[in-house]
This record gives C-alpha cells, structure tokens and sequence, in this order.
C-alpha cells in the first residue's frame, strides 16, 4: 500500500504542474488565437508534459496514444489552417472555429476518460518481478522471438483466414525482445536488440511503409528508459531528435513508393540512402514550404475529419450508433459468421461519411473521432469519446490486475495497444485488434503455463 502511495502522488504533483504550464501557455495564445484553437494547443502541450513524464517510469501507450491524437487532430489540423498552402484535397473544407469547436472538447473529452480511470500502479515492483521472471526463465525471451520469427516466415505461404492470427504472432518477437531487455547485464540483449529492429527497418524501407517501425522504437525504447535515469530534458532532447528522424523520413516516403523501378532489396536500400542524403545535404529540409507540406499533409488528419464535418449531416444523415454496432459485432464474430463485415482499411466509412472517392488499393481511416462526429454529431460524439476512452483505461486496468500475479502481461501490452494508438484508424480496426490481440495473448499465456508447463 505505501508503495503504491508514493507512486501516486508525485504523479498527481507532474500532472498538476503539466496542467499549470499549459494553462499559461493557452492564456497566452488567447491573446492572438481563437479561443478553441488556444485551448486546444494548451492542452496539446499538456498531453505532450504527461508522456514525458511517464517515460522512464513506466509503460506509456495510454499516454502516447493521447500525444499522436492531439498531434494530428489538433496541432497539424492548426499548422494548416495558419498555412498558406493548400494541397488540392488535403485541405480543411471546415473553417477553424467549426473544427477546433468539435475537435477539441473531443480530445479533451477523450483523455478525461483515460485519465480518470487508468491504472495507478508502480512500476518499480513490476520492473523487479520482470527482471526476476527472466532470470529463473532465461530461455523465455528467446522462446518468444523464435514464434515471431517462424510466425514471419510463414505468414506468406498460410491461408488468409489466419493471416492475422500470423501477424499478432509475428509480433511475438518484439514482445520477446522487450522481455530480453530486462535481463540485467547481458550485452547479447543489445545484439538481437540491433538484429530484430534492423531487419524490421529493412522491411519498412523495401515495403515504403515505416508505422511499424516508429510505434515499435517508441514502444521498445521506453523500456529501455525504465533501465537508465534520464532526466526530463534529457529525454526531451530524445523526443526531439526522433521528431526530426521520423520527419526526414516522412519527407522521403512519397518518393522512395513513386520509385517502382528499384525492387531488389539492396537497391531499395540504397535508393533510401541516397534520398537521406539528398535531404540531409541540401536545402529542403531547411525550406519552409516544404516542411509546412509536409505537416499539412502528413501530420494532419484533421483534413479527414472536417471533411466528415462538412458532409454529415448535409449530404449523408448522421449514422445513428450503425458503425459503432458494425465494429462491435466484427470485432467479437470471425468473418464466416458476419459474411457482411466490412473490408479492413477503412475505404467504405471514409468514401460514406466524407464523400470524397478513394481508390480500392488506397487505405484511408475516418479515425475514431470522426467516426464519432458521424454518428452521433458533436455532443454525442464528445460523450462517445469520454467512453472510449474509459473502456481503454478499463482494458489497461485489468492487465494490471493480471499483471500482479503475472508480470510477462507488461511486455504483451505494446502489442494489444499496437492499433489502438493509431490516430488516424476507424473504430472497427482499432477494436478487432484489441479485442482479438487481448484474446490471442490471454489464450497464450493460459496455454504455455497450463499445456506447455512454462513458469510464467
């Protein structure tokens, strides 16, 4: 008990600071911005203060998962309403006091429900029954990289209907990985640390596709900090420079998918290198256009949202609860048994609810808070919001619990949360993967301590 009071009070004392720093900060930017768009900066900045300050000290997700939310829906939808540039569709069919009068008590609304009810627990105890777990199991990590790796490689030659049975075990290296970080002074944890994240970059260079590997070094990286004090503007400056590495990557994702031609893995690499360099060496990183592009387009999901808000309820009625219902019935029912269940990658709610057209081959999200605006317009999508993200905090919670009597459960959440941080994800994705990825890991941990006799 008194270890979890101390716990908790100093976090209450960092989030009451968090919360003065901000507030001064939106006072101040009342004074040259409207007024939602001043509050939703300040409480940006807030989010961003709570995240920092968990790091280190524990396991982040809720926190992150508020942070990228606040950063798409709020800072980038704000960084395009001040910009002069306007790409030809990524713009905002909404004017600011519309957006930010919907978006922001949405977020506000949304991260009252996590933090309110998120658990409130100590991770010094968890770190040392993890670090004891992986000393009497030293084969455990190794176990859990070998089904991701296996899972890896046989992913392409498996029947669909198990494909994403395959990619939640997949993942299980990463969960592994995450395990072997906590074996205390062994230098093998730093190889296979450089190994695994490696070919998981090389797969995003050849793929063009880098999601995987940004929530996964973020996720990892903070159980690296558990292990080292770092204080808080040492691990601001860390922030920072991963900012600017995942945005020169960002720069460079447009151009290194346009580039078909190069398909060897070796030439997919190289042309990555050389796009690095060209940005490294020359002037674009440097231009403002450029970089104003980059953060309309890339960062901003805001541009998805207000087209939501443009069209519903004026050309498409509000949905009434019908995706919600959708998402949970697929999210609980395999697809043999929901023969209507809609195809993953958001296409049918983002063509419905913004109209705007799409390619079949293009994967495009309402994201959660849009869809929430669809179905049930603004307070209705606020009350939405508080409650989901009560129902994550809830989720978390219970791992919690679990993980007083079994600690491995620390190392699985990043996977189970994998989706749910997206921000730019609709409901029914974002609810299949934490159902089911909860279901799979569950089900695991239940099977090696009871069939394949693990201590675990």
């Amino acid at each position: 008990m008194t270890d979890s009071r101390k716990a908790i009070i100093p976090q209450n004392n960092k989030q009451g600071v968090a919360l003065l720093i901000s507030g001064m900060l939106t006072l101040v930017l009342m004074a040259y911005e409207p007024t939602m768009s001043a509050i939703g900066m300040g409480w940006s900045l807030f989010l961003f203060l709570l995240f920092i300050f968990k790091l280190g000290k524990g396991l982040p997700v809720l926190e992150l998962m508020l942070v990228i939310a606040a950063a798409q829906w709020i800072i980038g939808a704000k960084i395009s309403y001040a910009s002069e540039f306007q790409h030809f569709k990524y713009f905002m069919y909404v004017d600011e006091e519309a957006y930010m009068g919907f978006v922001v008590p949405g977020v506000i609304a949304f991260s009252l429900g996590i933090l309110i009810f998120a658990p409130r627990y100590s991770f010094t105890k968890t770190y040392e029954d993890i670090q004891k777990l992986v000393t009497e199991q030293p084969k455990l990590a190794y176990r859990l990289i070998a089904i991701g790796l296996i899972s890896t490689y046989l992913n392409p030659y498996m029947p669909a209907a198990i494909g994403f049975v395959l990619y939640l075990t997949a993942a299980f290296q990463y969960v592994g990985l995450a395990l072997l970080l906590f074996q205390p002074h062994s230098k093998k944890k730093w190889i296979w640390f450089a190994a695994i994240m490696g070919a998981l970059a090389v797969s995003s260079i050849v793929k063009g596709m880098f999601h995987d590997l940004i929530l996964w070094s973020v996720l990892l990286f903070s159980y690296v900090l558990v292990q080292f004090k770092v204080n808080f503007l040492g691990k601001l400056l860390i922030i920072l420079a991963g900012l600017a590495v995942a945005a020169l990557i960002q720069s460079i994702k447009s151009e290194l998918r346009s580039n078909k031609e190069e398909q060897g893995t070796g030439q997919r690499i190289t042309l990555f290198s050389d796009l690095l360099k060209e940005r490294i060496e020359g002037e674009e990183l440097n231009n403002e256009e450029i970089l104003t592009e980059m953060a309309s387009v890339r960062l901003n999901q805001g541009w998805i949202i207000s087209s939501i808000l443009f069209n519903v309820p004026r050309y498409e009625p509000f949905a009434d609860g019908e995706t919600i219902m959708e998402a949970l019935t697929s999210s609980i029912l395999p697809r043999f048994l929901v023969p209507s269940k809609k195809v993953a990658g958001g296409r049918e709610n983002f063509r419905q609810f913004s109209g705007l057209q799409i390619s079949d081959g293009t994967s495009m999200g309402a994201s959660v808070i849009g869809e929430a605006y669809a179905n049930y317009g603004n307070y209705g999508g606020w009350i939405f919001m508080f409650i989901w993200g009560a129902f994550l905090a809830w989720g978390l919670s219970m791992m919690v619990n679990y993980g007083r009597r079994h600690p491995i459960i620390y190392v699985f959440i990043p996977l189970i949360f994998l989706q749910v941080i997206k921000a730019e994800t609709e409901l029914s994705v974002v609810l299949n993967h934490f159902v089911k990825s909860s279901l799979l890991v569950f089900l695991f941990l239940w099977g090696a301590r009871n069939v394949l006799k693990w201590k675990i």
